[in-house]
């Protein structure tokens, strides 16, 4: 997605969609982010920019945005893609201990050295159920049982955890229109 310049100006064809179709014009930005636009990138800093510049072109839109926000809280369909290279194997005996950990597990495997693999890692052949990693999440704040040494496992999880299965959501989802930023090399390093 690099920055999102082609994030807002889609946003803006969205915003003409919706407008024609009869949605109040104040409810237009906040539906347009949570349903329209998706972004990967593996730079965090790009991720944080075309967050901004949605966010402000839906205020743009929607003076009131700041405040619905504050009240109603915002889930963007952005991320940046995150590593699990810091995960080792007593994070993933630890998620043995749960319901569903086999499945995280998978998502820790898959996202190893993810931001040199980026958008071409295969999340399709995984089949893991995102309500069941969202439970384990929780179940994994709930418990109570900790040793000392299980409390900085618990804490790396849930650091890393959401953001991957965030990025896993992202990936294998099927869009109807895909836009990729083309290839930053010179035509002499392109093949036929």
């Amino acid at each position: 997605m690099g920055s999102g310049h082609i994030l807002v100006y889609a946003f803006d064809v969205f915003y003409e969609i919706y407008k024609t179709a009869g949605y109040s014009e104040r409810e237009i930005p906040k539906l347009i982010l949570q349903n329209n636009l998706y972004g990967l990138d593996i730079d965090d800093r790009a991720t944080q920019l075309a967050s901004f510049a949605l966010i402000m072109k839906a205020r743009h839109y929607n003076r009131r945005l700041f405040r619905e926000i504050e009240r109603e809280g915002l889930k963007l369909n952005l991320c940046s893609i995150q590593e699990s290279n810091i995960l080792e194997n007593r994070h993933k005996e630890f998620l043995n201990n749960f319901k569903n950990g086999e499945n995280i597990n998978q998502l820790i495997d898959i996202f190893y050295n993810a931001k040199t693999y980026g958008s071409l890692i295969d999340v399709n052949k995984l089949n893991i159920s995102i309500d069941d990693c969202e439970q384990l999440i929780r179940d994994i704040e709930n418990y109570s049982e900790y040793t000392l040494l299980d409390l900085e496992v618990r804490e790396n999880l849930l650091k890393i955890i959401p953001d991957l299965i965030n990025q896993y959501r992202i990936m294998k989802n099927r869009f109807d229109v895909l836009i990729t930023n083309p290839p930053y090399m010179g035509s002499n390093y392109m093949t036929d």
